[in-house]
């Protein structure tokens, strides 16, 4: 409706005016890509229209009816609208102190496909440091999908990202360019396995 701020927009046109190589949210000329402590390839990025997007993707590749999505409560309001929207049903586990109770979010059912952990948290802002190995281990056959929307509001240095660790096969990582620095593009994307 308003456009991006007149500071963003100055900036994409001077970034435009000097960047001459062809980048890629795959790597700089197609190549792999590294982001500290994780390197990946182009068969290990998926990109869409916002991390909204990728996160519906998530649900319809992993869940249908009769099957379970957990994610904590409250947390990113399109959860809820995604999951049903695909017939599964949405496992809305409570914050414990305002942030994830990874512990509760264990799957209880055979009927789970996907966990969502959104970190930090939105609406809260509170950040799991790490991923327990009893959470990943308990996982092993689900989805766990790390959204990381705001990642570049974390400002503590001992509140890392996903790139920090090394992920598991069973776990995908979202980002957006649409927060902090694209003044209003939507691009998202996730770095995951590729399979």
């Amino acid at each position: 409706m308003f456009g991006p701020l007149p500071a963003s927009r100055s900036h994409r046109t001077a970034a435009a005016a000097v960047n001459r190589t062809r980048t890629t949210l795959r790597g700089t000329s197609g190549g792999a890509g590294q982001t500290p402590g994780f390197e990946f390839r182009s068969e290990h990025v998926a990109v869409g229209c916002g991390s909204v997007s990728l996160c519906q993707q998530l649900v319809q590749i992993t869940a249908s009816a009769g099957d379970e999505v957990i994610f904590g409560w409250r947390s990113f309001e399109l959860y809820p609208p995604l999951v049903q929207v695909a017939g599964a049903t949405a496992i809305q586990v409570p914050l414990t102190d305002h942030t994830f109770d990874l512990d509760a979010m264990l799957p209880q059912s055979r009927r789970t496909r996907l966990i969502f952990v959104c970190n930090p948290n939105n609406p809260t802002s509170t950040v799991v440091a790490r991923m327990p190995d009893r959470f990943i281990a308990g996982s092993a056959d689900i989805l766990i999908a790390i959204d990381e929307a705001y990642a570049e509001y974390i400002r503590e240095p001992c509140c890392p990202t996903a790139w920090s660790w090394s992920a598991p096969q069973n776990v995908v990582v979202l980002r957006t360019f649409s927060k902090p620095m694209a003044g209003g593009l939507r691009i998202g994307y996730a770095v995951g396995h590729p399979s």
